[in-house]
């Protein structure tokens, strides 16, 4: 099971091409599966704050000041997401 803590950083893996086409249509593709995964405008930005090396809690915080959410939402969601991506094998961590 992965443990994310607030300084956790994550890293696209190599076989994961995130793909933005002209704003409009977001997606990982994964060169060993295969498989595309599309990503909704929201999970683009959390993809992009992962390429660019945030921590955890970074993500977090960058979310709930442009959004004006909760941190305890955001953050168990955030969670929820990233093992998502995890167990797909398109992240690792740092």
């Amino acid at each position: 099971m992965l443990e994310i803590r607030e300084d956790s950083i994550f890293e696209m893996k190599k076989n994961a091409s995130v793909r933005n086409i002209l704003g409009e249509t977001f997606f990982i593709l994964d060169s060993e599966s295969g498989k595309q995964y599309n990503l909704s405008e929201m999970e683009y930005e959390i993809v992009d704050m992962i390429k660019k090396g945030y921590k955890f809690d970074e993500t977090v915080d960058k979310i709930a000041s442009e959004y004006n959410a909760e941190k305890e939402q955001i953050s168990a969601d955030l969670a929820e997401y990233v093992i998502s991506l995890y167990e797909a094998g398109l992240i690792i961590v740092k």
